[in-house]
C-alpha cells in the first residue's frame, strides 16, 4: 500500500511542480522538482524510498537518452564528430585524472582508486540536467550539437571508468592497456548491439506492415520497448547499455519519411506520448536527485562543525577543479583548431565558456557513485569509503547544477518569444467577416454564431498576448471589477426575489465562465481569491434552496420557465448598464483603449442576447452541436491562409504553423463526444415529460 501512496505523491509532485513553474517562470522546473525530492527524502525512511542505481539507469536514463538520440540532428553531430569524441571520451578521462589526484592530495583519507571513482562519477555531463536548464536561453547551434553529442555518449565512458576504478580498488590491480581495451570494446559493442536491434526493429515493423497486422498502438509499444531492450541485451553481453540505447534511438530516427495515413497517425501519437513520458521521467530524475542529496548530506548533521566546514571547502575546491579542467582541456582543443584554421582563438572564447559551464552534473553522477559496493569482495567488511564518496559527489553535483543555473543564462542568448500575432488576427477576423456575410442568408444562425464566438475568443487571446505585462495586469484588474459588479447584481436580485433559485444557478454558471478569463493570474491577486471564495461560499449556501426547489418542481417541469428566462435577460441588461457606468467613471484612471475594448465586448454580448435566449448565449462557446458550421469556418481559415501566402503576406513557416493549428482544432471538433457536453445535459431537463 505504501508503494501506491508514493506513486500518488510522485504524480502530485509532477503536477504541482509544473503549476509552480508556470506561476513563477523564473524558477527552473528542475530546481522545484529537486526541492520536492529533498522534502521526500527528509520525511521518508531509507528502506522505503531509495534509488537502485542499475534500475534507475536502465528505466530512466536509457529511455531519456534514446529519445534524445531519436530527436538529434545526426548530420550536425557527424560534422563535429572529432569534437564529440574528444568531449565524450578524452575529456572524461582527463577529468577522472584531475579530480582524482586533486581529491587524493586534499587528504580525504581514502585510497587513490576511490578518488578516481569520484572523478569518474563526476566526469560525464548530464544531458537531462543540461536540457532542463537550457529552456530559458539559447546556445549557438553548433555548440548545442556538440553538447548533445557529448551527452549522448559520455555516460558510457564515465560508467566504464568508474567500474575500472572500483575494480582497481577492490582487486588491488589496474592495467592501463586493459582499461583502454575494455572501454573500446564496450563502446563498439554497444554501438553494434544498438544498431542490430534498431535494424531488426525496422525489419519486423516492415514485415508486420506488409501483413497488415500492425496498428498505431503496436508501433508505439515497439518504440517504447526499444531502449529497454537495447540496454538489457547490451548489458547481457557486457558492453555499454547506454551507448546501445542511444544508437537504437539514432537508428529509429534514420529512416525515410513515408507519406501515409498510418505514418501520420503514428507520428502524432508518438510525439504526444513521448512528450508526456519525457516530462514524467525528467520529473522522477530530479525528484530522486533531491532525495539522494538529502540523504547524502544527512551525516553532516552529526559531524563537528569544523569537519563540516572543511568538507564544504573540499567540495567547493573540487568543483573549481572540475570546471577548470574542462575549461583548459576545451581551450587547448580550440587553440589547436584555431591554429589549424589560421583563425584567432578569441573567436571561440565565448563558446569555450559556454561549453565549460555546460558541464553540469546530475542524477547520473549520483546513480553512478551509488554503484559503489557496500561490502568488500569476498568479505563481510563494510566498504569504509562509500559514504564519504557519495557525500563528495552529491555536493559537487549540486554545486555544478547551481552554478550552471546562474552562469549559463548570462552567457547564453535569451530566447526571444516572438509574439507577432497580427497576421493570425487578420486571418481570423476575415473568417468572421465571411461567416457574418453567409449568416445573413440564414434564418437559424445559431450555428454560425457559435463558430463566430469561438473565433472571436481566439482573437481576444491573441490580442491580449500582444500586450505588455503592465497592460495585461490593468486588463486583469478591470475584469475583476466587472466580476464584482456582476456578483453584486446577482446577489442583490436574489435577495429581492427578483430571480428564482433556478435562475440564480444558471447566472452563477455564467459568472464561473467569466472567472476563467482571469483565473490563470490568480496568484498575483488577493482580491481575486476573495471574489472566488465569496462566490463559492454563496453558491454552496444557496445550493440547498436550489435543490429543494428542483425537487419540488421536478415532476412539473424540466428547465426554466419563460418568466425565469425573462428575469435573467432583465438582470443581465441591468448588470450591463452598471458595468458600463463603472467603466465610464474610470476613464481618467485607466487606458482609454482598454476601457473601450471592454465596453465594446460587453455591448456585443448584450446584442447577442437580443437574438438568443440567455441559456443559449451562456452555452454558446461550449456548444458542440454545430460541427458543420465549425468545419465551414476551418475551410475558410485554410483558404484565407493560402490566399495570404500567395500574396506574400505570410512566410512558409507561418503558413505551416497556422495550418497545424487549424488541423488540431478540426481534429478536436470532430471528436464524437457531444454526449458529454453540458448542453446535452440541459436538454434532458428541457424535454417534455412523456
Amino acid at each position: 500500500m505504501i508503494f501506491v501512496v508514493y506513486i500518488i505523491l510522485f504524480f502530485l509532485t509532477m503536477i504541482f511542480s509544473n503549476v509552480i513553474s508556470r506561476l513563477f517562470p523564473r524558477l527552473p522546473l528542475p530546481l522545484i522538482q529537486l526541492m520536492f525530492g529533498v522534502f521526500f527524502g527528509y520525511f521518508s525512511s531509507q528502506d522505503k524510498l531509495s534509488l537502485n542505481s542499475e534500475i534507475f539507469i536502465a528505466l530512466l536514463i536509457a529511455p531519456l537518452l534514446f529519445r534524445e538520440g531519436e530527436e538529434s540532428d545526426i548530420v550536425s553531430i557527424l560534422k563535429h564528430w572529432k569534437a564529440v569524441i574528444f568531449l565524450a571520451f578524452v575529456l572524461v578521462f582527463l577529468t577522472v585524472l584531475s579530480v582524482g589526484f586533486s581529491a587524493y592530495f586534499l587528504r580525504l583519507s581514502i585510497p587513490l582508486a576511490a578518488c578516481f571513482a569520484i572523478g569518474a562519477a563526476l566526469g560525464p555531463t548530464d544531458l537531462v540536467s543540461m536540457n532542463s536548464l537550457s529552456k530559458s536561453f539559447a546556445f549557438p547551434k553548433w555548440v548545442a550539437n556538440l553538447l548533445k553529442g557529448e551527452g549522448l555518449f559520455n555516460d558510457a565512458s564515465g560508467i566504464i571508468s568508474f567500474q575500472l576504478a572500483i575494480s582497481a580498488l577492490t582487486y588491488k590491480s589496474f592495467s592501463a592497456s586493459d582499461a583502454g581495451m575494455k572501454i573500446l570494446v564496450s563502446s563498439i559493442g554497444g554501438i553494434l548491439v544498438g544498431g542490430a536491434l534498431g535494424w531488426l526493429n525496422r525489419v519486423l515493423i516492415k514485415i508486420f506492415e506488409e501483413l497488415e497486422v500492425l496498428d498505431v498502438t503496436g508501433y508505439l509499444l515497439a518504440e517504447i520497448l526499444s531502449p529497454f531492450l537495447a540496454f538489457f541485451v547490451a548489458e547481457r553481453f557486457e558492453v555499454s547499455g547506454i551507448i546501445a540505447a542511444v544508437t537504437a534511438g539514432i537508428f529509429q530516427a534514420a529512416r525515410f519519411k513515408k507519406i501515409t495515413l498510418m505514418d501520420a497517425q503514428v507520428d502524432s501519437v508518438t510525439q504526444t506520448v513521448w512528450q508526456a513520458l519525457m516530462f514524467v521521467m525528467n520529473a522522477l530524475v530530479f525528484t530522486f536527485f533531491g532525495i539522494e542529496l538529502e540523504r547524502a548530506f544527512l551525516p553532516m548533521y552529526k559531524r563537528d562543525i569544523l569537519e563540516n566546514l572543511s568538507l564544504v571547502g573540499i567540495i567547493l575546491l573540487l568543483t573549481v577543479v572540475l570546471f577548470l579542467t574542462r575549461f583548459l582541456v576545451i581551450s587547448g582543443y580550440y587553440r589547436l583548431v584555431s591554429w589549424r584554421r589560421k583563425k584567432k582563438y578569441k573567436r571561440y572564447f565565448k563558446n569555450n565558456l559556454l561549453l565549460t559551464f555546460s558541464g553540469v552534473k546530475g542524477t547520473v553522477s549520483i546513480a553512478t557513485i551509488l554503484l559503489t559496493p557496500e561490502q568488500l569482495v569476498n568479505s563481510s567488511t563494510f566498504f569504509p569509503y562509500r559514504s564519504m564518496m557519495l557525500l563528495i559527489v552529491a555536493g559537487v553535483t549540486l554545486c555544478t547544477f547551481l552554478i550552471g543555473l546562474i552562469v549559463l543564462p548570462i552567457l547564453g542568448e535569451k530566447k526571444e518569444v516572438q509574439k507577432n500575432h497580427l497576421n493570425e488576427i487578420r486571418i481570423l477576423e476575415e473568417v468572421m467577416n465571411r461567416l457574418e456575410s453567409e449568416a445573413k442568408e440564414l434564418r437559424n444562425r445559431l450555428g454560425i454564431d457559435v463558430t463566430i464566438e469561438n473565433y472571436r475568443r481566439r482573437v481576444q487571446e491573441l490580442m491580449i498576448d500582444l500586450q505588455t505585462d503592465s497592460m495585461k495586469q490593468e486588463l486583469y484588474n478591470l475584469r475583476l471589477l466587472i466580476l464584482k459588479v456582476e456578483m453584486d447584481g446577482l446577489e442583490n436580485a436574489y435577495r429581492k426575489k427578483n430571480i428564482s433559485d433556478y435562475a440564480y444557478k444558471y447566472y452563477s454558471m455564467y459568472i464561473r465562465r467569466s472567472e476563467q478569463q482571469v483565473s490563470h493570474h490568480f496568484v498575483s491577486s488577493v482580491h481575486f481569491l476573495w471574489l472566488l471564495t465569496r462566490r463559492t461560499f454563496l453558491s454552496m449556501l444557496h445550493f440547498v434552496d436550489w435543490f429543494l426547489a428542483f425537487r419540488k418542481h421536478y415532476h412539473k417541469r424540466r428547465g426554466l420557465t419563460q418568466e425565469e428566462r425573462n428575469s435573467l435577460r432583465k438582470l443581465y441588461k441591468q448588470n450591463t448598464r452598471r458595468i458600463l457606468a463603472h467603466l465610464e467613471n474610470l476613464k481618467d484612471a485607466h487606458d482609454s483603449e482598454l476601457l473601450n475594448y471592454l465596453k465594446a465586448d460587453r455591448i456585443r454580448e448584450s446584442e447577442m442576447l437580443q437574438d438568443h435566449s440567455f441559456i443559449e448565449r451562456l452555452m454558446i462557446s461550449s456548444n458542440t452541436d454545430h460541427v458543420e458550421e465549425m468545419m465551414r469556418g476551418y475551410y475558410l481559415e485554410r483558404k484565407i491562409i493560402s490566399e495570404y501566402r500567395d500574396k506574400g503576406r505570410l512566410t512558409n513557416q507561418e503558413m505551416l504553423e497556422f495550418q497545424r493549428n487549424v488541423n488540431l482544432l478540426e481534429s478536436y471538433s470532430l471528436k464524437e463526444d457531444d454526449y458529454n457536453s453540458p448542453v446535452e445535459w440541459l436538454k434532458l431537463f428541457r424535454r417534455p415529460k412523456t
